[in-house]
């Protein structure tokens, strides 16, 4: 398999889509309109993680051979064994969290286990029932969208990889038009997601085809000086407009996971940081890489962390409220640390038994 280039400004990328979800998630200022406007639009950094990951995967693996036999199973197990140590981590500590919320009193024994089974084997997100995503930690439903695209993704990326850039232009149509139905059968009178569940794995597809199809382009401009001058024009007009969005009031609809406008957004965003250039060059700073190898264990730990800070303030410092900045800092500051400390000694191991293999 050729062996690319680290694309080291996607992790910065990947660190500040996971900050802005669990501010979306936690941070609870009245007096701050402005901030509370802004970050109540976060959700939208999930649409981003499904497209960024297509994009990363198609980068890395798209001359993989998954035609030669046990190379798919190798592609997936490998994938499983990254996302599986700082999951179950997150599952034992999130345990709590069933009583806390006192879910396993509204479904029976039975649901409970198959419920329990579903968030162990990565499936609660594979059938649509909001209940059982919901029973133990319920941002792991994500991880579970995850896992049902590493599933698909061989025969994706691998079909991709051999078209060309015009057929990959169609393609990358393709997806936008199948995510601006997506997005319009959100609206009145249809209401798909609540029909379904906005959980349900196979809604992010073309989503996550975008990110593989976008790879397949960025693989294929051969001209480096073009992509250079055209992200620097892109990466500073795509990121205002992207902020400006967010700090707008539009109707709740708008900001769906579906919106075509954010896809092509995410995708020139995605694009125009690929490239080192002088505006986003900050990206590349040290702290930053080794943050956004953290944000996967910062999204999934965030419960468990915010409950136990939350605690914490109260039983130790006698801080009981639950909003204010010093609140929404500390719960932003222990999700961070925790991610940090326990993604990178679990890297160093894997890293190690890598080595030893």
């Amino acid at each position: 398999m050729e062996k690319r280039p680290f694309l080291k400004n996607l992790n910065a990328l990947r660190f500040i889509a996971a900050s802005y979800t669990i501010f979306f998630h936690y941070w609870s200022i009245p007096s701050s309109t402005i901030l509370t406007g802004f970050f109540k639009h976060g959700h939208i950094s999930v649409p981003f993680f499904f497209l960024l990951s297509g994009f990363v995967l198609s980068y890395s693996y798209s001359s993989y051979d998954f035609d030669e036999q046990g190379n798919t199973k190798k592609y997936i197990l490998n994938r499983l064994i990254r996302l599986g140590p700082i999951y179950y981590i997150a599952m034992v500590l999130a345990l709590p969290l069933i009583f806390i919320s006192k879910s396993y009193q509204e479904v029976s024994l039975a649901q409970g286990i198959v419920y329990m089974l579903s968030h162990l084997t990565f499936t609660q997100s594979f059938i649509p029932i909001d209940r059982m995503v919901n029973f133990w930690n319920i941002h792991s439903w994500s991880l579970s969208v995850e896992v049902f695209l590493y599933l698909i993704s061989p025969v994706f990326i691998a079909k991709i990889a051999k078209a060309n850039i015009k057929h990959s232009c169609y393609l990358l149509v393709l997806t936008f038009i199948i995510n601006t139905i997506l997005f319009y059968f959100t609206f009145e009178p249809y209401h798909l997601l609540e029909i379904t569940s906005p959980f349900f794995a196979p809604l992010y597809l073309p989503t996550f085809l975008n990110g593989i199809v976008i790879a397949n382009i960025f693989i294929k401009i051969k001209n480096q000086k073009t992509l250079i001058l055209a992200s620097q024009r892109i990466f500073p007009t795509v990121s205002i407009l992207l902020i400006i969005s967010f700090f707008s009031n539009f109707s709740d609809s708008f900001y769906s996971p579906f919106n075509p406008i954010y896809h092509i957004g995410f995708s020139l965003l995605i694009l125009s940081s690929a490239v080192e250039n002088r505006y986003n060059k900050f990206l590349g700073s040290k702290l930053l890489i080794n943050l956004g190898e953290a944000s996967y264990a910062m999204y999934i730990l965030q419960a468990p962390i915010k409950v136990a800070t939350q605690q914490t303030l109260s039983k130790i410092f006698g801080y009981t409220q639950s909003d204010g900045f010093f609140y929404c800092i500390s719960v932003f500051l222990a999700i961070t640390a925790s991610a940090f400390v326990l993604s990178h000694y679990l890297d160093r191991r894997y890293a190690k038994l890598s080595a030893r293999d």
